[in-house]
């Protein structure tokens, strides 16, 4: 991944806000999730709307990752 990272910076933020992301959902961490909404620089791409959305839906997140309900997963 580090060659295509070195060629397209921007696809490597991206990738790493997302895995950062998925890894904080998947494990049910809400202070990372956290950590991810409110330290994230803005870079001008659709990340910066997927971000803005998480935050406006935060109550609902933190509900889906402190929960024990599942979707079958």
């Amino acid at each position: 991944m580090g060659i295509v990272f070195d060629e397209y910076p921007e696809f490597g933020q991206v990738w790493t806000a997302y895995q950062e992301i998925m890894k904080a959902m998947h494990n049910k961490d809400l202070s990372g999730f956290e950590d991810i909404i409110t330290h994230y620089t803005i870079m001008g791409n659709d990340m910066d709307s997927a971000i803005s959305t998480f935050a406006k839906n935060y109550k609902g997140i933190q509900n889906s990752i402190t929960s024990n309900y599942s979707n079958g997963r």
